[in-house]
C-alpha cells in the first residue's frame, strides 16, 4: 500500500514536476509528478499526469497508461491514482489520461476513442523526452475508460485530424477493469451509437494480434454483463490471443476502485503477476493481498479438489493446511488449473497466478518460509490431466523463477526448501528419474512399493482408498479394512516415505481411523470440518 506522506514543488521547463515521498512495502522512496498537455481542440486542452519514480528517471521505463471511467459521461482523472503510484513505486511511468466527455465537452464516445489514440501518439512521439520505452505501452482503465484502451487497441480509424498517423496508437498490453466491450445492440452504449457501433465495439473489431490481455469482472455487474466477458474471451482465444480473465463472484460494477481495499489490492496484485509474465516487472510484487493467516497449522492437511474453490492456496493457508492439490490442464503452451477442459472457457487461471506467485510472495514475506511461525515445508501437488510429458517440461520453465523456494534434489541428496512440489497423476516418470537433478518429485502408486526407486526421487505413495479397504453402508471402515490400512502405512514408512488416500468420505469416523493409522496427509474438501476436527482433538 502507498502511503503519500511529503509533497515538495518545483518548476522545470514547461512541465510542472512534484516529488512525491511514498512508502511501499516499507522501502522509502521518491515519485517524480509531471504534466504534458497532449492534445488542444478547440479552448480545451488535454493533460496527462506522468508518475515515475525518481531513481528511473534516466531509464527508458514500460508505461502504464489509465483512462478513468464515467459512461463517456463524466469521470476523474484521478480514480486510478493509487494504481497510477503503485506502478511507478514498481519502475514503470504510470500515467493519467483526461479525455473529452458529454458533460465536460459535449462530446460523444466517437470523440473519446479519438483522444484515447491521440494519448499514446503523444506518448510516443515524445517518448526519448519523457524517458519511456515506446514499444512498452501498457493501456489501462475501468468501464468506459476500460472500452478506450481497448478500443485503441482494436477499433480501426477514429483518429484525430492533426495526428500523426504514422505513430501508432495501438498499446503493447491491455489491463481493463470492468470494461465495456460490446456497443452492439445488446450492449452497454448502444443507445448512443446505434448503427455506428461497428466503428467503436472491440467486441466486433477483434482480429489476430490484438495484445495481451487480463480483464477483471465482478459477476453481479448491473451494467456490463459478465457473459460479455466471458464471450471476448472465448473470440480472443479463438483467435490465438492472450487473454487473462478474472472473476469475483457478488461483486458488481467498479470494484475494483481503491476504495474496496480487498479487491483493489487483490486486482493490483494481479496485475503485476501478468506483467511480469510479460517482463515489464521483475521481482516480488509490492503489494499484499488480504493476508491468508490460519489459526493453527494443521501439519496433516491435505486440501484437494482446487477447482471447486473460489481461492484455493488461500482457503488452504487460512486453515492451516500444509497441502494442497493443482489440477493442471495444458492449453495453448500455459498451464491452467481445472479438472475438464471445458472449466477453462468460464474461469481459467494458471498455474503461475493461482499458486507459484502468491507462494512465492509468501515466502519472501516470511523470510524463507510459507508459515511464520513454523519451518514445516509445504506440499504442492501438481495433478497433471493429460500429456505428461509435454506438461513437465513446461514445468520446469515456470519452476525456474521460483527455485529459490523450492526442494530440490541432486542424486539421491534431497535438499529442503519451504515448497516441495509433487508430480501426481499423468506422471513422466522414467523422464524424471533420468534427470540428475530436480526440482520435482514423484508421487507413487502402491505397486511402487517395495521397488527400486528411492524416497529422494519419490517421497509420498498415493492410491484410492478403495485400493486399500472397503465401506460398509454407512461409509465407514470396519476393522479389517483397519487393518489393511494399518499394513499398507507400515510398508510406505518402511521404505522412508510418506502416505497419502484420495477419494476418502469427508467424515469425522473416517479422520479418527486415518490419523490413528498414522497417514501422513488426509486428502479433504471440506477444509473447515478437518480443522475443527482436529483441533477439538487435539491433534496438529
Amino acid at each position: 500500500m502507498i502511503i503519500p506522506v511529503l509533497f515538495r514543488i518545483g518548476i522545470r521547463c514547461a512541465s510542472i514536476f512534484l516529488l512525491v515521498s511514498y512508502v511501499l512495502s516499507d522501502v522509502l522512496g521518491q515519485i517524480y509528478l509531471q504534466t504534458e498537455d497532449y492534445k488542444v481542440v478547440g479552448e480545451d486542452t488535454l493533460r496527462l499526469t506522468i508518475l515515475r519514480d525518481s531513481t528511473t528517471t534516466d531509464q527508458r521505463n514500460p508505461v502504464i497508461l489509465f483512462f478513468f471511467g464515467g459512461g463517456w459521461v463524466g469521470g476523474n482523472i484521478g480514480q486510478f491514482r493509487p494504481h497510477a503510484e503503485y506502478f511507478a513505486g514498481r519502475g514503470m511511468t504510470a500515467v493519467l489520461a483526461d479525455y473529452r466527455t458529454r458533460a465536460k465537452h459535449g462530446t460523444s464516445p466517437f470523440d473519446a476513442v479519438a483522444d484515447a489514440k491521440s494519448a499514446i501518439r503523444f506518448l510516443r512521439k515524445n517518448a526519448q523526452h519523457l524517458a519511456i520505452d515506446p514499444d512498452r505501452i501498457c493501456a489501462a482503465g475501468g468501464s468506459a475508460g476500460g472500452h478506450l484502451a481497448a478500443a485503441a487497441a482494436t477499433v480501426p480509424g477514429l483518429d484525430d485530424a492533426s495526428d500523426d498517423l504514422t505513430i501508432s496508437c495501438k498499446p503493447n498490453v491491455l489491463v481493463l477493469f470492468n470494461p465495456v466491450y460490446d456497443n452492439g445492440p445488446n450492449g452497454y452504449g448502444y443507445e448512443r451509437i446505434l448503427d455506428r457501433y461497428g466503428e467503436i465495439s472491440p467486441m466486433h473489431n477483434l482480429v489476430r494480434g490484438v495484445p495481451p490481455t487480463i480483464v477483471f469482472f465482478g459477476t453481479e455487474d448491473p451494467l456490463v454483463p459478465v457473459e460479455t466477458a466471458e464471450a471476448y474471451l472465448q473470440r480472443m482465444r479463438a483467435l490465438g490471443n492472450r487473454c487473462d480473465l478474472f472473476l469475483y463472484p457478488g461483486q458488481k460494477h467498479g470494484f475494483f476502485n481503491h476504495k474496496f481495499e480487498k479487491y483493489y489490492r487483490e486486482t493490483v496484485y494481479q496485475t503485476d503477476v501478468f506483467l511480469q509474465s510479460l517482463g515489464y516487472l521483475t521481482g516480488p510484487a509490492g503489494i499484499v493481498p488480504e493476508e491468508v493467516e490460519h489459526t493453527e497449522l494443521i501439519s496433516n492437511g491435505h486440501a484437494h479438489n482446487d477447482y471447486r474453490h473460489e481461492r484455493p492456496l488461500v482457503d488452504a493457508l487460512q486453515h492451516g493446511f500444509v497441502s494442497v492439490e493443482a489440477d493442471v490442464l495444458l492449453e495453448e503452451g500455459e498451464l491452467y488449473i481445472g479438472h475438464d477442459r471445458h472449466e477453462l472457457d468460464s474461469m481459467p487461471s494458471t498455474l503461475r497466478g493461482l499458486y507459484l506467485e502468491p507462494l512465492f510472495r509468501r515466502f519472501n514475506l516470511y523470510n524463507g518460509a510459507i508459515f511464520s511461525e513454523n519451518e514445516v515445508p509445504f506440499y504442492l501437488w501438481i495433478d497433471i490431466k493429460y500429456q505428461g510429458e509435454q506438461v513437465y517440461q513446461i514445468l520446469k520453465d515456470q519452476l525456474k523463477p521460483y527455485r529459490e523456494m523450492l526442494a530440490w534434489r541432486r542424486g539421491l541428496q534431497v535438499h529442503p526448501g519451504a515448497v516441495q512440489v509433487i508430480i501426481s497423476g499423468d506422471r513422466p516418470i522414467s523422464t524424471m528419474l533420468k534427470d540428475s537433478v530436480g526440482y520435482m518429485f514423484i508421487d507413487g502408486r502402491p505397486s511402487d512399493v517395495g521397488g527400486d526407486i528411492s524416497a529422494a526421487h519419490m517421497p509420498f505413495v498415493s492410491t484410492h482408498y478403495g485400493q486399500v479397504f472397503d465401506l460398509d453402508a454407512e461409509g465407514k471402515m470396519d476393522d479389517n479394512g483397519r487393518q489393511a490400512l494399518r499394513k499398507i502405512v507400515r510398508r510406505v514408512h518402511g521404505e522412508g516415505k510418506k502416505i497419502r488416500l484420495w477419494a476418502t468420505p469427508d467424515h469425522r469416523d473416517m479422520w479418527q481411523d486415518l490419523t490413528q493409522a498414522k497417514v501422513d496427509l488426509i486428502n479433504v474438501d471440506d477444509l473447515k470440518g478437518l480443522h475443527t476436527f482436529l483441533k477439538n482433538h487435539g491433534i496438529k
